[in-house]
């Protein structure tokens, strides 16, 4: 039961009961993690402990493993073993093998429906819940001589499960989990479309109870900061025409997570045209006039790219001198930040609680402006290095102007999970002196204009970079 609670509690021989009288409503505190949400609880439980439960399911997935002859999928196995060589061709070609054989059908673990129906059925049948699934992959794992477990986990990532009693209810989805070269990969037979190995990083959950017949604890899922972008965006302009023309615009957009693979799944199950035309579609009427869209998406990565061409109306400021003609401003389209915002709640709130921060957001945005000629007078560069972490979020921005060209690199990316108060209230200092200055171009009589060149860091040929593998200049040097 939680602490709050303590105080209330009367036990009798066998009855256990709280008695409040007009108790205050329980507020969690603002933007803290999952487990400050735990109000006013009581729970009770018949089982030792979570390796109680483990031992408890694994006969029910070991049985259920169980693979005789079966006609049809003896060949399957076969070939795949003759294909692949190694331990993790084989574990996706059995997963890609379920995925395309067995529909899911959801039947929630967490109503008392805990046994897994048997391989062999689910194969015959060809359809199955998570735990008939797992079943089928686990004995297809066994005779390809990978050794693989069961994991029990909770499909809402931040539910605090270490904090309940031992329950098999804190559970409604479970997974396998195979070691290759002393690292953890993860198959989920339920992700149809998407037969990658995943790593600890790559799936939503925190906590797993691996089911074994000597019962095992329950564990965390370590999870880090991740060292791809989940959005990625270059954006490549030519103003080359003039302050009074329509740019050309090459703009490519990479994307990851489950959001993308769903994406890059319906996309595939299209018509190329028909994905082409819809894709066309979802991004007119915006600040870009598309002329052509192009996607592809990465079944090894998860990495969904789109590829956009199009012509956008930059937001010049123009001012007419008698002495100097005219001269052009520019802000740069994702050129600046916003301040991040005050990590503070309520007095009357629980002010020893951290604050969290999403630990999966890493936002790198690139920009490319070939400037127009404008004679007479040359481009200077408005735009300070950003080089600082507040409350946990890093923000980096580096931009070069070399020949008429200016090149930008804007990145927020989380590195911290959670900020203890102390820690918050610092963060809270720094943000009245953040730089949230717009990178801005402005031409200057040449006699009053910088050098031709700004050059403050080193960015890469971004003509020559491979998007949807790129991630190193996004990062401070």
């Amino acid at each position: 039961m939680t602490s709050a609670l303590q105080p209330a509690i009367e036990r009798t021989g066998t009855r256990v009961s709280a008695t409040l009288t007009d108790p205050a409503a329980f507020v969690a505190p603002t933007d803290a993690p999952a487990r400050y949400a735990m109000g006013r609880l009581i729970e009770y439980s018949n089982f030792d402990g979570w390796a109680d439960i483990s031992r408890t399911f694994f006969p029910l997935y070991r049985d259920a493993a169980k693979l005789a002859a079966v006609p049809g999928l003896d060949e399957r196995i076969a070939a795949i073993a003759s294909e692949h060589p190694d331990a993790k061709g084989r574990a996706r070609a059995a997963l890609a093998l379920v995925q395309q054989s067995v529909r899911y059908v959801y039947t929630g673990m967490n109503g008392g429906n805990w046994i897994p129906a048997p391989a062999a059925t689910t194969w015959d049948r060809r359809f199955a819940d998570c735990k008939g699934v797992t079943a089928l992959l686990l004995g297809i794992l066994d005779r390809l001589e990978i050794a693989a477990e069961p994991v029990l986990v909770a499909s809402n990532a931040a539910s605090p499960i270490d904090r309940l009693l031992p329950s098999p209810a804190a559970f409604d989805h479970v997974l396998v989990r195979i070691v290759v070269d002393g690292k953890p990969f993860w198959l989920d037979g339920t992700r149809i479309g998407d037969d990658r190995l995943l790593t600890n990083q790559e799936i939503a959950f925190r906590w797993g109870l691996p089911v074994s017949a000597a019962g095992s604890a329950l564990e965390p899922i370590a999870h880090s900061a991740p060292r791809m972008p989940s959005d990625l965006t270059f954006l490549d302009i030519d103003a080359r025409a003039g302050v009074e023309s329509k740019a050309k615009v090459h703009m490519v957009e990479v994307t990851r997570g489950d959001a993308a693979v769903a994406t890059g799944i319906a996309l595939r199950a299209m018509p190329p045209a028909t994905a082409a035309e819809q894709l066309k579609h979802s991004f007119e009427g915006g600040w870009l006039s598309p002329t052509s869209v192009a996607w592809t998406y990465n079944r090894d990565s998860g990495a969904l790219e789109f590829t956009i061409d199009g012509e956008l109306d930059l937001d010049w400021e123009t001012d007419q001198t008698p002495k100097y003609g005219t001269i052009a401003q520019l802000y740069l389209p994702q050129g600046g930040f916003s301040p991040p915002s005050r990590m503070e709640r309520p007095a009357d709130q629980d002010q020893s609680a951290p604050f969290t921060n999403d630990l999966s957001r890493y936002v790198c945005d690139v920009t490319r402006v070939r400037l127009p000629e404008m004679p007479g007078k040359s481009w200077s560069l408005t735009a300070r290095k950003i080089d600082q972490t507040i409350g946990g979020v890093a923000y980096y921005r580096l931009a070069n102007l070399s020949h008429s060209t200016v090149e930008m690199v804007r990145t927020s990316r989380t590195v911290k999970e959670e900020i203890p108060p102390d820690e918050a209230a610092a963060s809270n200092r720094l943000i009245k002196d953040f730089d949230n200055s717009k990178a801005q171009v402005f031409t200057s009589p040449d006699k009053f204009a910088d050098t031709a060149s700004q050059v403050v860091g080193k960015l890469p040929d971004l003509d020559k970079v491979d998007w949807g593998n790129a991630a190193d200049f996004c990062l401070a040097h």
